[in-house]
C-alpha cells in the first residue's frame, strides 16, 4: 500500500501539554459518539459494545484540513483489505459544514465504515487533538499506535499486530474459543447437562447419569441402574490397550486415583467386582457377585 505521510499536520498546544491523552500502552475506557453516517442501523457507537475483541482503527479529523482530505479514500482501502477480519475502521469528524457536512464527507470519498460526530472534541480530547491524529486499538483495549499525521505503513503494521490478540469464534456462535464449551460445534446457549465443560452439543458422554463411579461400560437399566461387572473389565482392559483417552469409559478409568491408567487399575477392579472391595457403593450401584 502507498505509503503517505503527512508532516505538516496541525498540532494544537494542548496536544502537546495534555498528559490526559491516551498514551501508546494506554488500555481504554468505553468511549464513543453519535454516528452521523454509515450507522448500520446504530445511532451510537460505542466501544464496549462493538469494540471488544475487535483491532480498533481510529482517525480524527477536520473537514477543513486539507491533510485529512487526502487521507480519507486511503482509509476506506484499509477498511476494504481487513472488512472480513476482526478490524473495525471509524473516523471522528469536526468543523461540518467547513466545506464538508458529514454526508457530503462519506460520498465525496467514497467511505463507506461509520463515521462519528466529534464536533464537541469528545474523543479528539482524549486521544488527540492533532489532525489528522490516528489510534489503533488492539482486542484487549490496548493502545498499540497513537500518532498524527498519516502513515499507512505504521498504521498497517500495527494492525497485524492486534490481530495477533484476537480471541478467536471458530464456530461463530458468539461465544468465544477460549470460553466455548464446545469450540468446533454451533451452539450459543453453552448448555451442559452433565457440568464436565464439554456443551451438550459435542459430548456423547453423560457424566452425570451414565458414565459415573466405574460403570465403564456405560451401561445403565431403565431405572439408571447399573452394575460393575466383566464388561466394565473388558472395556477397561482395551482402553489401556488401545490407549483411547477418548473413550467415555477413559474418564473412570483410574481406578486407583494415581493419576495414571494401567494394569494396577486393572487389578483394582478386579477386586471391586470379585470382593465388594469399595466402600463408597452409591444407592444406584451394585458389584457383581
Amino acid at each position: 500500500m502507498k505509503n503517505l505521510f503527512y508532516t505538516c499536520s496541525l498540532f494544537l498546544t494542548a496536544n502537546i501539554i495534555n498528559a490526559d491523552y491516551y498514551q501508546l500502552g494506554d488500555f481504554v475506557e468505553n468511549f464513543g459518539a453519535q454516528i452521523c453516517v454509515n450507522d448500520n442501523g446504530d445511532e451510537n457507537w460505542e466501544y464496549n459494545s462493538q469494540g471488544n475483541n475487535n483491532v480498533i482503527f481510529l482517525s480524527i479529523f477536520a473537514t477543513w484540513w486539507g491533510g485529512c482530505q487526502a487521507e480519507a479514500p486511503y482509509l476506506e482501502e484499509i477498511h476494504q483489505q481487513y472488512i472480513n477480519e476482526n478490524v473495525t475502521v471509524i473516523s471522528a469528524g469536526k468543523s461540518w459544514g467547513s466545506p464538508y457536512t458529514c454526508e457530503e464527507w462519506s460520498t465525496n470519498f467514497g467511505l463507506s465504515f461509520p463515521i462519528l460526530d466529534d464536533e464537541s472534541d469528545s474523543l479528539g480530547s482524549i486521544f488527540g487533538s492533532s489532525i489528522p491524529h490516528n489510534v489503533v486499538i488492539d482486542g484487549n483495549g490496548q493502545v498499540i499506535y497513537t500518532s498524527s499525521g498519516h502513515n499507512l505503513d505504521p498504521i498497517v503494521e500495527a494492525i497485524e499486530e492486534g490481530l495477533n490478540t484476537i480471541i478467536p469464534d471458530f464456530d461463530n456462535d458468539g461465544v468465544l474459543d477460549n470460553v466455548d464449551n464446545c469450540v468446533d460445534i454451533y451452539n450459543p446457549e453453552q448448555i451442559d447437562t452433565d457440568l464436565d465443560n464439554i456443551g451438550n452439543e459435542c459430548d456423547n458422554c453423560d457424566n452425570l447419569n451414565i458414565f459415573v463411579d466405574e460403570n465403564i461400560y456405560g451401561e445403565i437399566d431403565s431405572l439408571n441402574n447399573f452394575t460393575v461387572d466383566i464388561f466394565d473389565l473388558l472395556t477397561l482392559v482395551d482402553i489401556i490397550i488401545s490407549n483411547d483417552i477418548e473413550s467415555c469409559g477413559f474418564y473412570l478409568s483410574d481406578v486407583t486415583n494415581d493419576g495414571l491408567v494401567n494394569v494396577f487399575d486393572v487389578i483394582a477392579l478386579s477386586q471391586i467386582i470379585l470382593y465388594n472391595r469399595w466402600s463408597g457403593y452409591p444407592s444406584h450401584y451394585k458389584a457383581q457377585t
